[in-house]
């Protein structure tokens, strides 16, 4: 029979019961600290959204970019993307529109008109399944300002207006209107401080049949405004712009309406003069 040392026996008993008493203290000391909140930031790597230490959000599945159409709700945007599909009996491409709900984290904070990347995530409420990654573009490119006139629009397709600026071009075609709504088989209309595709018709070589983006500045339709009083020019007119709204000519030529300064003030700002007229008479202002 082998014989057992008891007194090895007893030691190695007294070893364990330390070891699990020092991982009972470290166990307190760790549970005892305070808990951190850590602002929601995203690891492209691990596809994690953190908003708090004792919540994380994986990402996982689709992710795609959109525009915010709603922000009315706490902490959740309504957003928009549009979707292309192959119909195979005309060979032609249909665009829709989905509208998905998406959680907004604080430290994002999309509003509306932000270009946004949504990526999906586990439920966080009944409606929501989509969290908000990134946002690409605030909503200045997007969302134009309103004017304090009603302007009536009468410009359609296949206007021809003058170009006022010295970019070159001097007659312009409108092809389409932006942020259009209307019904099918109508055309597009637009009035005074309205943004527009163009194609140049008439001026220099280098920029004829080149389509440009255009802001209408002047228009021979008159108009009602907030204090009662009609006003109208006597050419219709636009000045060529980039993508941000910035006029790419140095100079305007001629009056600009109030309402294209409410809107674009980079424009008014090279205008000669802003027509500006309320109750007590005509003016013409810088």
């Amino acid at each position: 029979m082998a014989s057992v040392n008891m007194k090895d026996n007893k030691e190695i008993k007294t070893k364990e019961n330390k070891v699990k008493e020092v991982t009972k203290k470290e166990a307190k000391k760790v549970s005892s600290k305070p808990k951190v909140k850590v602002e929601s930031k995203i690891n492209a790597k691990d596809n994690v959204v953190s908003t708090k230490v004792e919540k994380n959000y994986f990402v996982r599945g689709n992710i795609f970019e959109g525009i915010v159409t709603s922000a009315k709700a706490p902490k959740t945007v309504k957003v928009e993307r549009i979707l292309t599909k192959f119909v195979k009996k005309y060979e032609r491409y249909k665009k829709s529109k989905s509208v998905i709900y998406a959680h907004n984290p604080e430290s994002i904070n999309a509003k509306e008109g932000d270009f946004v990347r949504v990526g999906e995530t586990r439920p966080i409420s009944k409606t929501k399944n989509f969290i908000v990654m990134d946002i690409l573009k605030r909503a200045e490119w997007c969302v134009m300002r309103g004017i304090s006139a009603s302007p009536v629009k009468t410009l359609t397709q296949k206007s021809r207006v003058v170009c006022t600026d010295n970019s070159g071009a001097k007659i312009v075609e409108i092809i389409s209107v932006y942020n259009h709504k209307g019904r099918k088989r109508m055309l597009p209309k637009a009035g005074i401080g309205d943004k527009v595709n163009v194609v140049v018709k008439k001026g220099k070589p280098e920029i004829r049949k080149k389509v440009e983006k255009a802001v209408i500045v002047r228009v021979t339709k008159e108009y009602k405004r907030a204090n009662g009083i009609r006003i109208k020019f006597e050419d219709n007119a636009v000045v060529l712009v980039d993508d941000k709204g910035q006029p790419k000519a140095s100079e305007i030529k001629g009056c600009v309406a109030k309402e294209v300064g409410e809107r674009w003030p980079k424009i008014a700002g090279l205008a000669n003069s802003v027509v500006w007229c309320d109750i007590y008479g005509f003016k013409k202002t810088k």
